[in-house]
């Protein structure tokens, strides 16, 4: 059983360390993350603004803004939240390029991120993966020097393209800067925070991800339009009609993004393949807030695990070849592969949920290679022995017995067994003339 163990051990562990089994990972990986996000709940301080659809037709008829809107637009929505105290909000719209109403409407948007002091814009970073290249692009000076400070726009894919870590700052030039999602957390001065973080090596962090973006309180641009107009007086409000005062965001962390089909970028994530952009940043706060960012089994532990499932595979079988009958060898057998295959499967996602990220295919692959070979060779034993007792009693016993010796080890022992029985003893007549004569 040792022996077995560890040789399924050394040629697990080699393949693991090749990364053989990391495409297999990262699919147990999502699959555990769709799981497990039903069991984690949104930060309750991060809101949502989305420019859908809906706002876009409303205030083309009730503004006349055609698209794009001018960026006074976006100004009205820094008061009206501003006047709420909020704690920051966070544009993920890129405005590398002046406004198409002129540098009256740029002045417009620069002043309200003035005088609110809270407002952080987006640097784009252009990444080419395969190259390892990056390419930044600030705002325009009006908007970028009036910005409480600028968080890049910046993500960690995997080889697959999917998004399952969140970068926390972001190096240019001899400049740090936080990612769109710590920025808010960097202007609280609470950065120091954030090295107490279960970050990799590469110093990116695993992020546990909302089921759906929806989950971070959305409001529509309408919304918080209409509400600005009811708040300056501009129109009334009807009767029973609902509307947001600003204090809804009070103490509370806002995005703001496109949402409207075509206009907001997708990437792929654990939960979705076409995950809103912007709703990596946020998760990455909501983490932050929440203390709910995914901590990976150290290593060394990872190697033990992988050994523990490797001899567990080898003594089961080992524990069942010395039943006494053949059925409860088949039975045990059975019984300690599904406790095997429920420690190797059920354990990493008990562990998902709860935040921690236990490796999953390493460890059952050496589990099932260990329990398979201890099968064949229990199996390649067992067969000498049987051969060996048929060669042995073949000549003195009766065939049936010796098949019920094969099958039930257990009937043969010392001592006998006691059964009521008759004896008949019979003669052939005139037997013993013929034989006296022969």
């Amino acid at each position: 059983s040792a022996i077995v163990a560890l040789s399924c051990f050394i040629i697990t562990a080699v393949l693991y360390i090749t990364g053989l089994f990391t495409f297999f990972e990262n699919k147990t990986y999502d699959r555990r993350m769709i799981f497990a996000s039903k069991y984690k709940r949104a930060s309750d301080e991060i809101y949502f603004i989305i420019v859908d659809q809906q706002s876009i037709d409303w205030a083309k008829e009730n503004y006349g803004w055609a698209w794009p809107w001018p960026r006074e637009a976006y100004g009205k929505m820094i008061d009206f939240i501003t006047a709420g105290n909020a704690n920051s909000i966070a544009f993920d719209i890129i405005y590398t390029e002046p406004s198409v109403y002129g540098q009256q409407d740029d002045e417009a948007l620069a002043l309200a991120q003035q005088n609110s002091g809270i407002v952080v814009q987006a640097l784009n970073v252009l990444v080419d993966y395969e190259k390892g290249i990056a390419k930044e692009q600030p705002p325009i000076p009006q908007i970028k020097n009036s910005a409480a400070m600028l968080g890049a726009v910046v993500s960690a894919k995997d080889n697959d393209g999917i998004i399952r870590r969140g970068r926390l700052n972001y190096e240019s030039g001899g400049l740090l800067y936080p990612t769109l999602g710590t920025a808010p957390i960097y202007m609280q001065g609470r950065e120091e925070e954030l090295e107490g973080l279960p970050k990799l090596k590469d110093g990116t962090v695993l992020l546990r991800f909302q089921k759906d973006i929806d989950e971070y309180h959305p409001y529509s641009a309408y919304d918080i339009f209409h509400s600005y107009d009811i708040y300056t007086g501009k129109v009334e409000p009807e009767e029973d009609e609902y509307y947001l005062e600003p204090d809804e965001f009070e103490d509370t962390y806002v995005f703001v993004s496109y949402y409207a089909p075509g206009l907001y970028d997708i990437c792929s994530t654990p939960v979705s393949q076409v995950f809103p952009g912007v709703g990596v940043h946020i998760t990455t706060l909501d983490n932050f807030l929440t203390n709910s960012f995914m901590r990976k089994v150290p290593e060394p532990l990872v190697y033990i695990w992988i050994f523990m499932l490797a001899m567990l595979g080898s003594l089961f079988v080992t524990f069942a070849s010395t039943r006494n009958s053949q059925r409860m060898t088949v039975v045990f057998m059975s019984s300690g592969f599904i406790i095997g295959l429920a420690f190797a499967i059920g354990l990493p996602y008990f562990l998902f949920a709860k935040g921690i990220w236990l490796l999953l295919v390493a460890p059952f692959v050496s589990f099932f290679f260990s329990f398979l070979i201890s099968v064949a060779l229990s199996l390649t034993v067992e067969g000498k022995q049987k051969r060996f007792i048929k060669s042995a009693f073949s000549q003195c016993l009766s065939k049936d017995v010796v098949n019920q010796i094969m099958n039930d080890p257990s009937s043969f022992t010392l001592g006998g067994k006691n059964y009521q029985m008759t004896a008949i003893f019979t003669d052939i007549q005139k037997f013993s003339s013929f034989s006296e004569l022969l």
